[in-house]
């Protein structure tokens, strides 16, 4: 789990948050995702389902906030051994939803 600390707060039922917490991504998170028929609405529904926030806390994230929680996605991908991308030049800052539709295959 990797916890990003949001430069710009956002508020969650009455509740200001200051932190999001990113659980590891799994093949069901994936599917999920790839249901989404836009690049933005797949990466929204990726970092709802890792952050546990509803897509709507999603879409409140300053986009600063929104492109350091990509970076750590992307890195628990460039991590983890298992799967490799068709640009791992990119490292930080590749599109969310570029991990479900560019992953290549297991080692």
């Amino acid at each position: 789990m990797e916890t990003i600390k949001l430069k710009y707060p956002i508020e969650v039922a009455g509740e200001k948050i200051t932190n999001l917490n990113l659980r590891r991504v799994t093949v069901g998170d994936l599917e999920l995702m790839n249901k989404e028929s836009d690049e933005l609405g797949k990466s929204i529904r990726l970092l709802s389902l890792i952050g546990e926030v509803a897509p709507e806390d999603v879409r409140k994230l300053d986009a600063h906030d929104f492109s350091k929680a990509s970076e750590v996605v992307a890195d628990f991908w460039h991590n983890c051994g298992c799967v490799a991308l068709t640009d791992c030049k990119a490292g930080r800052g590749i599109p969310l939803a570029a991990l479900g539709d560019q992953a290549i295959g297991v080692k």
